[in-house]
């Protein structure tokens, strides 16, 4: 059985995106998952909008306002490296972390729950630290 909780990292999809990022030395992977979700106008699967909001989060890290949730090793792997964020990169993450919230299968799944309103909050707080 996978992980499956409330929070961005707390999924196996995200960690599996989490673990690949951090094996990496540069930010395609974050640039890879906003751009599937961005480009995607047919269906956001449930795998790609994790990872999108996994990538919102990065960008966020990078921007100076990460998550109290950041795994130590992504935290570690920020610090190795000299990223820097262009206003286009920081645009796109935040249109693909609001797709995610209003038309993905991630979004139906959380509807679906009891949880659906804490998990509107968590995304949203997520949006604000990206503005």
């Amino acid at each position: 059985m996978g992980a499956w909780d409330l929070g961005n990292f707390d999924n196996d999809d995200a960690m599996d995106f989490v673990s690949d990022l951090t094996e990496s030395d540069d930010l395609e992977l974050v640039h890879d998952a906003i751009e599937s979700v961005v480009d995607n106008y047919i269906y956001i699967e449930g795998d790609e909008a994790a990872k999108a909001l996994v990538a919102g989060e990065v960008v966020a890290l990078i921007k100076g306002k990460p998550a109290d949730t950041v795994p130590v090793t992504l935290m570690a792997w920020q610090q190795a490296h000299a990223f820097s964020l262009d206003d286009d990169l920081q645009n796109r993450a935040l249109e693909a972390v609001r797709r995610v919230m209003r038309d993905s299968e991630l979004e139906e799944l959380w509807k679906e729950s009891d949880e659906y309103e804490a998990w509107l909050t968590l995304v949203e707080g997520l949006i604000e630290r990206l503005q």
